[in-house]
Formats: C-alpha cells, structure tokens, sequence
C-alpha cells in the first residue's frame, strides 16, 4: 500500500559552501542566459542525499534519530567534476565519488519501518542541477554543450538540513539543520 497520499515529504540535502554556492549560481545563470531559459522559483544549489515520506505525527522522532545519526558523524568532502544529465531533462555537475552520501543514507536504516523512500527511493545517484525540467529538444542541445565543458571544484559538507513538503506544488520548509562532526574527527573511536 503507498501511504504517499497522507504523509508528508520529507528531503536530506546538503548545501555547499559559500565559494563554491556562487560559482553554481553563476553556471545556472550562464546556463539560463544562453539557452532563455525563464529563472524559477528553486533552492540554492544543493545535494539530495534522501528523500522519503513519513506522517507529520512521526516528525519529532525522525529529528531525534536524525540528530543522534549527524551528532556521531563526521562531515565529508565532494568534489563536483563536470557534466552529465537526466533524460527527465535535467542538466547536472556530477559527483563521481558518491561513497560518504551513500555511508550516510546507509545510516537510516534504524528509521527504515517509519519512512516511506521518496519516489526515486532513499537514494539517488547523486548531483547538484543547473537546470531541470527542460524540453527534450532543449536537453538534448544542452546536454551536447555541456558534455565538452569542464567542472571542477570540491567543499566541506559540515551539515546536513532536513526540509518538507505536504505536496509536491508547496514550497519546502526547513525543518531542522544538523551539524556534522569535523572531518577526520576520531574522538569516538579512539580506546581510552
């Protein structure tokens, strides 16, 4: 039975930093500038790391686990390194080592009876978009362009935000933001 109809949307992302956030809205302006693309209504560039449904009575707990998950891990490094894209019409910066997104998602397990996955499941290979929900003649032109074009830059992930949504035309709301442990931090397994 899906139980999407009634429960709330909830999305993991991961914000890059400052530096690196300027340069993505540079390329999403490039990117609009050159093929008229009209600007929309969308978040800062970002990372879904997951994205599941859950009823909105079950909130409080997904926070709890949720901050016990990010107070015990450590922030992680990724690297953006050039283009690729969907066939759903989304143009992205690729993230070639998805591996700590994945040690993260593979964290969630302890809420895997009180979450429904999103409706590409809990994870998805991750990206950051440039732009999304393009034409197909548009895609496919873009996509020719921006296969030859070079992307490379990393940053820090240093927290972890959960947003929601009661439906996908609402806006997202933040829900709550979790700092991650300093990478390379090996307070917890170090044996006194």
């Amino acid at each position: 039975m899906d139980h999407r109809a009634d429960n709330t949307e909830y999305l993991l992302i991961a914000y890059p930093d400052r530096a690196v956030t300027e340069k993505l809205l540079i390329e999403r302006s490039f990117f609009r500038e050159t093929y008229g693309v009209r600007p929309k209504q969308e978040l800062a560039p970002h990372i879904v790391i997951s994205s599941f449904f859950a009823s909105e009575g079950m909130e409080t707990t997904l926070v709890r686990w949720l901050q016990k998950i990010c107070s015990l891990g450590q922030g992680f490094n990724i690297m953006l390194n050039n283009y690729s894209g969907y066939p759903d019409g989304t143009i992205f910066l690729r993230i070639p080592d998805p591996a700590p997104i994945q040690h993260f998602v593979g964290q969630l397990s302890a809420m895997q009876d009180f979450i429904t996955p999103g409706t590409r499941g809990l994870y998805r290979r991750p990206h950051i978009a440039i732009a999304s929900n393009l034409d197909k003649a548009l895609y496919e032109r873009a996509l020719s362009d921006y296969s030859r074009k070079v992307f490379n830059e990393s940053f820090q992930v240093k927290e972890i935000v959960l947003l929601k949504r009661n439906d996908p035309f609402t806006a997202v709301r933040t829900v709550q933001v979790f700092g991650l442990l300093p990478a390379g931090n090996d307070l917890f397994n170090k044996v006194a």
